[in-house]
């Protein structure tokens, strides 16, 4: 039954003139999962041991079994998942001077989560370089990788026109951005 990759997405933009030269914009964005890749090695045992001291986790004894047919190896399905989303909001500011000066200041910040990020060129090797609390089989909701939480940004330029019919722009531009969400993974996956 699986389905291909499908999302709602729903979004909403003010732009609005606001004397002067200056103009402000809103914009949001927001997308949900209705189809999401998963994947999920229907070969695996459940975790049958828990870990001792402050971390409690299912984990899987030294002694035991990680498959339940170890000739078989990893077989991993694909299949759907509705959770996960993604919210981003971006505020701009921006200014037309005269004499061909223009200059803008914009702000985004950005929620999204994922269950998969599809890390592997293979399912094999995506669900393997899923980093998640308990096994990769199960639907842990988490932020995903590839999303930048706070941006900002700024653009400073200049118009020259000449020769009747020509003009040239010669812009700065300026990103400063907090890095990407990461996952520490002490000793391999347990």
């Amino acid at each position: 039954n699986f389905k291909f990759p499908q999302v709602f997405r729903t979004n909403l933009g003010i732009d609005k003139q606001l004397g002067n030269g200056f103009a402000g914009t809103v914009d949001i964005l927001y997308t949900k999962d209705i189809n999401a890749v998963k994947m999920r090695n229907f070969n695996l045992n459940a975790p049958n041991a828990t870990l001792t001291g402050l971390d409690k986790r299912k984990s899987f004894a030294a002694s035991a079994d990680r498959l339940l047919y170890p000739n078989l190896g990893e077989d991993v399905v694909l299949e759907n998942t509705k959770k996960g989303y993604s919210f981003s909001a971006t505020a701009q500011i921006s200014k037309t001077f005269s004499k061909g000066f223009y200059g803008s200041l914009a702000y985004t910040y950005t929620l999204a989560t994922e269950i998969s990020p599809n890390p592997g060129s293979r399912a094999t090797s995506a669900w393997e370089s899923i980093s998640n609390v308990g096994t990769p089989n199960e639907e842990e909701l988490y932020y995903s990788s590839y999303a930048i939480p706070h941006r900002v940004s700024g653009k400073l330029s200049y118009r020259i026109e000449y020769a009747k019919h020509f003009a040239s722009t010669r812009s700065l531009f300026y990103e400063g951005a907090s890095q990407f969400n990461y996952s520490f993974v002490v000793g391999a996956d347990i």
